[in-house]
């Protein structure tokens, strides 16, 4: 299984999105900084996740429309996936029978701190809120005690630690 991810970004373009534009915007209008983004992972009995990704608008597109590819998306994917996957494999193994899960994650994210106009706020993510649906003949709590095992939902959650070494050549 293979998985290619491609995200590109040109700074000296400006069809389409103005990062000055932006920050003179917000700083205008506070309230343009705040926006909301949701996720969807739905399980299916093959043992597949389909997850979609929907309104997470790019700040500076011309309209709402507009969607661009954003890189914090596939580590939401990957949350409300792994998750959704980790509930599954869990309950099979204390034979527990789910015929269906769903599971939605709704973020709220606060760009003032993420493009350094306000310094003492959060950078992009705000919050998250994660709503699991099961069909299933067990308890909901039961069932979040097995989805909280996913590795991805610890790394976040639990601020992962990281080693980053940067180069110049």
């Amino acid at each position: 299984m293979s998985l290619q991810c491609a995200t590109t970004f040109n700074p000296s373009s400006d069809a389409e999105f103005d990062l000055l534009e932006v920050i003179n915007e917000i700083e205008m209008d506070s309230e343009a900084a705040h926006f909301r983004y949701s996720v969807k992972s739905e399980w299916t009995p093959v043992g597949l996740n389909r997850t979609s990704v929907r309104g997470c608008y790019e700040p500076g597109s011309q309209t709402k429309s507009e969607r661009f590819d954003n890189p914090a998306e596939f580590i939401f994917h990957a949350l409300a996936s792994c998750m959704t996957t980790t509930l599954i494999r869990r309950a099979r193994a204390r034979n527990v029978a789910v015929q269906e899960v769903k599971c939605e994650l709704i973020g709220e994210i606060d760009l003032c701190g993420l493009l350094g106009i306000q310094t003492n706020g959060r950078h992009g993510s705000e919050r998250a809120h994660i709503y699991l649906n099961a069909r299933c003949a067990t308890d909901a709590d039961e069932l979040k005690v097995l989805a909280l095992e996913s590795t991805v939902y610890r790394a976040v959650t639990r601020h992962l630690p990281v080693d980053v070494t940067v180069e110049t050549y």
